[in-house]
């Protein structure tokens, strides 16, 4: 009885062992499988210039693995002579407000933000790729062209998370 139960103890001790390493190699492989969870930037939009045209509304954006999604919202447009405009344009740029930068894709693939009378408007795009987490971006609007146009509003982008 004696020998059979030293064999039992063997084998109970060589199946721990084989457990054990197939979950120490199964964890292994789920570390080296992490997905990056969304990254998340929020911004005030903040008047740019002596303008007739007031702007007030924020920007968001959530970078999650494929793309990322922005969005201006404007809370508040007040034109102080004359007639609000039908729409404003806006982007996403590299740098921070106040400083050079460039926009990430042509000006003309952003949709315009329609304004709603005393309501003001928002828009959406989505980039077809990732943003960089250690990036510093900004969302700017401005009305009519973009080449002849100055910058209403600015947001930088702060990182949350």
């Amino acid at each position: 009885m004696g020998e059979r139960s030293r064999e039992m103890g063997l084998v109970k001790s060589a199946a721990f062992a084989m457990v054990t390493i197939v979950m120490v190699t199964l964890a292994g492989c789920l570390d080296s499988v992490q997905v990056d969870p969304a990254i998340m930037w929020e911004g005030v939009l903040v008047q740019q210039t002596e303008s007739l045209l007031f702007v007030e509304g924020q920007a968001a954006m959530v970078a999650n693995v494929a793309d990322t999604h922005v969005g201006v919202g404007l809370t508040s447009v007040v034109a102080e002579v004359g007639d609000l405009p039908d729409s404003l344009n806006w982007w996403l740029r590299s740098g921070r407000c106040g400083g050079s930068g460039t926009p990430l894709v042509e000006p003309d693939l952003f949709p315009t933000v329609d304004l709603q009378e005393g309501q003001g408007g928002s828009a959406e795009w989505v980039l077809q790729s990732r943003l960089s987490p250690r990036g510093t971006y900004a969302v700017e609007v401005w009305s009519g062209d973009s080449g002849q146009s100055e910058v209403l509003a600015c947001a930088d982008m702060e990182r949350r998370g």
